[in-house]
């Protein structure tokens, strides 16, 4: 199972919909698809992910990591991609601000803060649920 679902807190409307669309929703996915023989999870997750962070987004990330762990999945892959690059279909005023930055700075920026390509990270969550390797794994930004 891969699992990519995700939204904003802007789009959601409120933190508990934001909630429901990135921790409960997997987490209900993750359960159903164990439950009927699922061994393999690999999820799109976010740097930073954190249960103990003040940062709302990151602790929800971070939740559900922890949740998905206590699971038993025989495999269980949790990327953590930073901001991810390519076209959107909506505009975003503080993601174009950050990617800007990070693009300027790139050259001198530590690898795991550099814009993470989609191509990149749909390569790294099929080769984790091809290569199933058993235990909790996390791949970087980097």
């Amino acid at each position: 199972m891969i699992c990519t679902l995700g939204t904003t807190i802007k789009d959601s409307g409120s933190k508990a919909a934001f909630k429901r669309v990135d921790h409960d929703y997997p987490l209900m996915v993750a359960n159903l698809t164990h439950q009927y023989g699922a061994s393999t999870y690999v999820l799109n997750s976010a740097i930073g992910a954190n249960e103990n962070s003040k940062i709302f987004y990151n602790q929800v990330k971070g939740e559900l990591e922890r949740d998905l762990q206590a699971i038993g999945f025989n495999s269980l892959t949790l990327v953590q991609p930073g901001l991810i690059g390519g076209k959107r279909d909506e505009f975003r005023l503080g993601e174009q601000i950050l990617a800007i930055t990070l693009t300027v700075f790139n050259p001198i920026l530590p690898k795991r803060w550099r814009i993470s390509p989609a191509d990149n990270i749909a390569k790294a969550l099929l080769d984790s649920v091809i290569d199933s390797k058993s235990g909790c794994h996390y791949i970087g930004s980097e």
